[in-house]
Formats: C-alpha cells, sequence, structure tokens
C-alpha cells in the first residue's frame, strides 16, 4: 500500500497567518531607522531645568537659604544657607546619591567666601566620617582626616605640605586608643614615605625611626631612642646585616 502525502504547499491554510508583501518603500515599516510617512520623527527629551525654591530655616520671615532640585526628580538635591544673614552663603550641603540624606558639606568657618571644611559621609550611613581642610585659608585642601573605623575619632591624618596634590605625612592612630603611635613621612616629595616615626609603647612620644635611605622599599636604618628622651640612643644600619652604631 502507498500512502500519499497531500502536497499543500500551494494550498494555503485559512487558519494559519499568511506572509505578507513588502511594504512600500518610504512607509519605514520594514526598516526600523526610517521614519515612517505621516509620522513625526521621535526627538530626545530635554534635561530638565534645575529648580530653586528659597526656605526660611529660622521662621523669622526671611529666606536664610536655597534648596535646589538638580535633577529635577521633585526633591531638593542642594542646600544653600547663609547662617549669619549677611547675604553670602557659608554652607552647601549636598546629597550625592538621590536618597535623601546628606553626603557631603561644604562649610566657610571665617566668612570670608572661601569654604575651608568639606565633611564626607562616603558609605551613606549618616556618618561624616572624613573631612578635607584648608588649613590656611588659600583655597587648597592639604588636610585630610578620617574615622576609618567608625567610632567617631579621626585615625587617620593625611597632610600635604608642599602642595602638590600628595601627601607628604600620614599620621595613624591603628589601635583606635586617640594616640598617633605612627607618622610616615615623604621627605623628598617623590610620593613614597621612606620613613616612619613610630610610638611602639603608646607613651604620646615616638620612640623608632625607620629609614628607607635609597627608595628602594626596604629599611635601612633603624633608630632606637630606649630612654624616650628625644634622643636616639641606637642606630643600627640594615643594608648587609645589622650594624649597631
Amino acid at each position: 500500500m502507498t500512502a500519499n502525502i497531500p502536497d499543500t504547499s500551494l494550498t494555503p491554510d485559512p487558519n494559519q497567518p499568511q506572509a505578507q508583501p513588502p511594504a512600500p518603500p518610504g512607509t519605514g515599516q520594514n526598516d526600523p531607522s526610517q521614519t515612517p510617512v505621516g509620522h513625526p520623527p521621535t526627538t530626545q527629551q530635554p534635561d530638565p531645568e534645575p529648580t530653586e525654591t528659597p526656605v526660611d530655616l529660622d521662621d523669622d520671615g526671611r529666606a536664610d537659604a536655597v534648596a535646589i532640585d538638580t535633577d529635577g526628580d521633585g526633591r531638593a538635591d542642594t542646600l544653600m544657607v547663609d547662617t549669619d544673614g549677611d547675604g553670602r552663603v557659608d554652607e552647601v550641603a549636598v546629597d550625592t546619591d538621590g536618597d535623601g540624606d546628606i553626603d557631603a558639606i561644604a562649610v566657610d568657618g571665617d566668612r570670608d567666601g572661601t569654604f575651608e571644611t568639606i565633611l564626607i559621609d562616603s558609605d551613606g550611613n549618616g556618618t561624616f566620617e572624613s573631612a578635607l581642610l584648608d588649613t590656611d585659608g588659600d583655597g587648597t585642601f592639604e588636610t585630610a582626616v578620617q574615622d576609618s573605623d567608625g567610632d567617631g575619632q579621626v585615625d587617620t591624618i593625611a597632610e600635604d605640605l608642599d602642595g602638590d596634590g600628595d601627601a607628604d605625612v600620614l599620621s595613624l592612630d591603628s589601635d583606635g586608643n586617640g594616640t598617633f603611635e605612627t607618622a610616615l613621612i615623604d621627605t623628598d616629595g617623590n610620593g613614597t614615605f621612606e620613613t616612619a616615626i613610630v610610638d611602639t609603647d603608646d607613651s604620646g612620644a615616638p620612640d623608632t625611626i625607620l629609614v628607607d635611605s635609597d627608595d628602594d622599599g626596604s629599611i635601612d636604618i633603624v633608630g632606637v631612642d630606649v630612654d624616650e628622651d628625644g634622643t636616639l640612643d641606637q642606630v643600627a644600619q640594615v643594608d648587609d646585616g645589622t650594624d649597631w652604631v
């Protein structure tokens, strides 16, 4: 018995969708890059304009701050404050991540028109654990302080003494007791800390100095002030062995 397979290739099935002929040129139906005839081209919406809202913080009937919504989301992310009513902004608070909490505050403490302090909440926990300081009022933040363990106490201080943008002295309170027992010093300004001064017993007086004199990454000189009178009692040259002098 021979089974005949009916040829349905030329017989359209009325229950199945049928292929459509190509659209006429210019309609844009087959080419997504073309704009269909009769449809205006799609234009990109412009970025929202920042909005500014005067704020009366002390309820004296006079605005002493301006709240700025820079991204148009309906929530202020910058607050500019005139704390002393002289008509000049001396504090700026910024919400950088849009969560409604302040992440940075710039402060003009001496009211000279230059911000000397920036407080930073880098992890968004509501606590300012870092600060940049312009201690000499020249407009450059040469000192950075940080509370690295979140205990409310500064444990790291970095200072740029020569104004080149690199830290020259790094002071560390490694055990969080409020005493800086280690100071790393870049004496030649090459970006490498080649000298370390250490208070090994937390007495408040440094008793050990470590020096990498040739910048090879290894300590060459060790000095120890045994009686903590401010004078090194022992000095060791450790290039090819330890020789106390």
